[in-house]
């Protein structure tokens, strides 16, 4: 009787076994497979992300492309906001305050204050004929979320032989930002063909300021080293080409994103040896 019982419980295990493995057939593991939709589902995001990015980069090439105006309200008030941020830290505004409107009212736009900050003339507009808009764009940006930095580096009082003007030369480092995302041409370009910094800017968020972010990044870098090797106006050209190379070589290092890259180029000592002759990527 034990026997009996013994091998029809065992019989109903097995039963019981066959009808788990029925019911499980549903589900058939291919690890290649699996492997593979993975990575395509990678891929299919990462495509989605670039022509995203690439219609904000259309947005982009927009504004570089039009002219700033005291005739546009949307401008001016651009401008009153570099005013506000960036001009009440200058050595002359401490001496002699003049708000926004009454410079506007008094000058119509055009203001020795705006040269203090770094602008090559009394009226900015002709400073933001290569890059437009965006350009004002990136000021602004740079003068709303970097204002303690921005605090330092407007007031500090420098040598005539240490000067460089900071307004212009930072639309010249939106410039080196545009040419290595090749933004003027990206949107006729496939996937394969885009610069490094590009293909690392796509594993932003859409809406993020990814490219605005790495501008405050390079301006603040830029200031330091030009503080701390006692640079001359003579050798901005060098220090702009030694910044464009080194920024090339991390990015060759293929960082794994913007965030990191970002983090090297605040880290970074090489930098401040560009006086020297020898390869600083080396």
């Amino acid at each position: 009787l034990l026997i009996f019982k013994f091998a029809s419980q065992e019989k109903q295990q097995h039963q019981e076994a066959e009808e788990a493995e029925e019911e499980f057939d549903f589900f058939e593991f291919d690890a290649a497979q699996d492997l593979y939709d993975a990575f395509s589902s990678h891929r299919h995001r990462y495509l989605r992300n670039f022509y995203a990015h690439l219609v904000q980069f259309h947005g982009m090439c927009e504004r570089m492309s039009t002219e700033v105006s005291w005739c546009v309200d949307g401008h001016v008030r651009q401008l009153e906001k570099l005013w506000d941020a960036l001009v009440v830290h200058t050595a002359e505004y401490g001496a002699q305050p003049v708000s926004f409107a009454d410079m506007r009212a008094l000058k119509n736009g055009s203001h020795s204050y705006w040269k203090s900050i770094g602008f090559q003339g009394d009226n900015p507009l002709t400073d933001f004929r290569g890059m437009g808009l965006f350009a004002l764009d990136a000021l602004v940006y740079l003068a709303t979320h970097e204002q303690t930095h921005c605090a330092v580096m407007f007031s500090k009082t420098r040598d005539a032989a240490n000067y460089y003007p900071l307004c212009a030369s930072f639309i010249n480092l939106v410039h080196l930002l545009c040419e290595l995302t090749n933004a003027r041409t990206a949107e006729q370009l496939d996937i394969t063909q885009q610069t490094p910094l590009l293909k690392l800017l796509v594993y932003e968020a859409q809406d993020s300021d990814a490219l605005l972010q790495l501008f405050c990044v390079v301006c603040r870098v830029f200031d330091n080293v030009w503080r701390a090797t006692k640079s001359m106006y003579w050798d901005f050209p060098k220090l702009y080409q030694a910044f464009r190379a080194r920024i090339e070589f991390m990015l060759s290092k293929e960082p794994k994103s913007l965030q990191t890259l970002m983090t090297w180029l605040e880290v970074d000592t090489y930098i401040f040896e560009y006086k020297e002759d020898a390869d600083i990527n080396q």
